[in-house]
């Protein structure tokens, strides 16, 4: 692995969502992209959260006012967990 970025590193990073991409619905797809992220030099992703009216992270406030506490095809998982989780052996930073 990289060593982490100093403080005075630029920032490189990369949006994450699940809009034309598949990364987010497997957690092969998020190790895969935090490889390939490290490969290229990127030190920063940003996980978009919140799209097409659902989250894409278990939500009790989600799940309390509207019932669907993720987006469907992400139930029973935690995707941004997975992309820290996935993002720290790589000294990548994960917002």
């Amino acid at each position: 692995p990289a060593l982490p970025p100093a403080a005075d590193a630029p920032v490189r990073g990369v949006w994450l969502t699940n809009v034309g991409s598949q990364v987010l619905y497997s957690r092969a797809g998020i190790d895969e992209a935090m490889a390939r992220c490290a490969q290229h030099g990127i030190n920063h992703v940003f996980v978009v959260v919140w799209n097409k009216g659902r989250t894409q992270y278990p939500s009790r406030l989600m799940a309390d006012t509207f019932g669907i506490p993720i987006e469907e095809n992400m139930a029973g998982r935690d995707p941004l967990r997975g992309v820290l989780d996935a993002a720290k052996p790589h000294h990548i930073s994960a917002a």
